[in-house]
């Protein structure tokens, strides 16, 4: 699977994202826990193609409006490398398509909020067969004239680890993005 990501307090990872990206300033009416949620539900469809992981453009309008100024140079450094892999090998298309499952608020603060995700992941390439993964995600929001990605965590599984029990867990512990506020 491709995640992107950055050290943070020593095995976090932190994540971008790409797409047309809202305005960077959201108003105080938004400095609440639904706006935190709305603000890791677009990261999350940012990033969750090829084609919008080979958007340079995209990617830097994403940046620019959804992560914060101190995550900047790094997520974009991330983000190329990425696209860089994407590229590489022959001339057969990767596959890389995610799409959100669910959404838990793990902590809120107006000034700094938690938002844990589970996602499902399709790939694909000349050297690695079609396969799917399950991917829970902690991403960190900060307020900066509007929520901004700061930071993400991600843990990637084959769906043969997972037991019924931790799916029967997993589903009644996220709520459907189709509910985001």
């Amino acid at each position: 699977m491709l995640f992107i990501g950055m050290a943070l307090d020593g095995d976090e990872q932190r994540t971008v994202t790409s797409p047309d990206a809202p305005s960077s300033d959201q108003p105080d009416s938004m400095r609440n826990r639904a706006g935190a949620v709305a603000t890791a539900a677009q990261w999350l469809d940012a990033v969750d193609t090829r084609q919008e992981l080979l958007d340079a453009e995209g990617l830097r309008r994403s940046i620019s409006t959804l992560v914060a100024a101190g995550a900047r140079v790094e997520m974009t450094q991330r983000l190329a490398n990425a696209g860089a892999d994407l590229r590489s090998g022959d001339a057969s298309p990767t596959t890389v398509r995610s799409a959100p499952l669910g959404y838990r608020l793990l902590s809120f603060t107006p000034d700094r909020s938690v938002v844990g995700t589970w996602e499902v992941v399709a790939r694909g390439a000349p050297d690695i067969a079609p396969s799917v993964l399950w991917a829970r995600s902690e991403l960190v929001l900060v307020w900066e004239d509007g929520w901004k990605l700061s930071a993400t965590r991600v843990q990637v599984e084959q769906p043969n680890e997972l037991t019924a029990a931790d799916m029967a867990g997993f589903d009644g512990d996220y709520t459907s993005f189709r509910h985001v506020p």
